[in-house]
């Protein structure tokens, strides 16, 4: 679930782009994450409606990032270790701590969903402190993976080597939680990223998972502005 790659350029004295397999990904789960965060601390947990709605996003923040570990585990992991041995050994067992903080996450978001008018500020605000200690120690996280696991596979692997692997990670994620992530992935994206996944899955995609997308994922999801850059990008009505 990464931007695409870039173009290759073919300049003298140039060093293209090379292929980020944590950009689009780690884009979305920060954006996701920290809105998350904010609007947390300006619910009011005594309301039912605005208690249910904060619940509905955290569990889909913390199933995404379920996923997001699972899917580097089986991977991207697995790939590095086969060309430098004890590589991601660090970054495997931050994703150990950060699969039991999950399941504490989804333990006390439980407990708020249980807990009457009453007791649920008090109960949703040892959660927000909790959740607020995951979303610092998972920036820390995704920072360490970009800065000191990006070099390794960019040095062992070429980037079509790095695209098929990100492209066999795609294949396998269920339909309802690429949409998801799809969700997330395109309103953090710059204008021009954003145009350069979508046009690749017009480009290859079935006519109707990429409109799926685009009414689903991108519309909902973007400013007007945005929403008629990106169609002007790709060359279809607003």
């Amino acid at each position: 679930m990464s931007a695409e790659q870039n173009p290759s350029s073919n300049q003298p004295g140039t060093q293209a782009p090379r292929f980020d397999i944590y950009g689009g990904i780690h884009k979305a789960l920060r954006r996701a994450m920290c809105g998350l965060l904010v609007r947390f601390s300006s619910t009011d947990f005594s309301d039912d409606a605005q208690s249910a709605e904060i619940l509905r996003e955290l569990r889909v923040v913390l199933t995404l990032n379920t996923h997001h570990l699972k899917d580097e585990n089986l991977f991207y992991h697995p790939a590095i270790e086969e060309r430098a041995k004890g590589t991601s050994a660090r970054v495997a067992h931050q994703h150990e701590e950060h699969e039991k903080f999950l399941a504490e996450l989804r333990q006390l978001a439980d407990s708020l969903e249980k807990a009457d008018a009453k007791t649920r500020p008090s109960v949703a605000q040892k959660l927000y402190l909790r959740y607020g200690v995951f979303v610092g120690e998972s920036l820390l996280h995704m920072a360490e993976e970009e800065q000191d696991m990006l070099p390794h596979f960019h040095k062992h692997f070429s980037d079509a080597e790095l695209n098929t692997i990100v492209t066999r990670l795609r294949a396998q994620i269920p339909p309802d939680v690429n949409m998801a992530f799809m969700c997330s992935i395109i309103p953090a994206l710059s204008r021009p990223e954003r145009a350069m996944v979508l046009g690749g899955m017009k480009a290859h995609a079935p006519p109707e998972a990429f409109n799926a997308v685009m009414q689903v994922a991108a519309r909902p999801n973007l400013s007007a502005e945005d929403w008629k850059d990106l169609t002007t990008r790709l060359g279809i009505p607003a």
